[in-house]
């Protein structure tokens, strides 16, 4: 076991910071940590006041994290057969999809949905962050050798902290409408599209 030493934990940020792969995958953990969170910290107040299921909120919130553990199992298996980079693509344009569905059908709804459609929307495109989030760490740490499990905590601890902030900052205006948890997968799904070009062109079919 190496000792921590700050040197090498700056000399890796800044690493990080110049490999344009990596950054942009910091990026992208970035904002699929803030949706997370601020699922996390909404998802009851969503769930029983808004959507108007609070009876059943513990069996829907598991329900979801099921999802999620489906989408984390899954995401291995798929890795085998198509590969990394067209496991990004798919899941991208996936998060895209649902994530743009979910807003629009909040809107339609002034920001209170139906429970059964606007579910399945933020369960997919929860799901897919399953997927998206251990591949983009796969991504950032390809380029860092030796200093990839230094880089490791460094983004987990960035993606994290930076998210969490983020995602309080949504959770803020979450009382009475779920639109802008939707907002937020929005605006993460344009990052996605805006980073994964890049991000695509440097890695193998298979």
């Amino acid at each position: 076991v190496r000792p921590l030493k700050w040197s090498t934990v700056s000399s890796t940020a800044a690493a990080m910071a110049r490999i344009k792969s990596v950054a942009m995958a910091v990026v992208a953990s970035v904002a699929l940590m803030a949706v997370m969170s601020t699922y996390l910290a909404s998802s009851e107040l969503i769930i029983s006041d808004i959507l108007g299921q609070g009876d059943r909120f513990p069996l829907i919130f598991g329900a979801v994290a099921v999802a999620l553990g489906v989408a984390s199992f899954v995401n291995g298996l798929l890795l085998r057969r198509f590969g990394l980079r067209r496991i990004l693509r798919a899941t991208t344009f996936w998060y895209v999809g649902t994530a743009v569905g979910g807003l629009v059908v909040a809107l339609a709804a002034d920001g209170r949905p139906s429970f059964s459609i606007y579910i399945v929307m933020v369960g997919a495109t929860m799901a897919s962050q399953m997927v998206l989030l251990p591949n983009l760490t796969s991504v950032a740490m390809a380029p860092m050798g030796a200093a990839a499990g230094t880089a490791a905590a460094l983004l987990a601890t960035i993606s994290t902290a930076i998210g969490s902030l983020l995602g309080a900052v949504v959770d803020s205006q979450v009382s009475s409408t779920v639109t802008p948890l939707s907002v937020a997968m929005v605006v993460t799904g344009v990052v996605l599209n805006l980073v994964m070009p890049p991000l695509g062109r440097d890695l193998p079919d298979r």
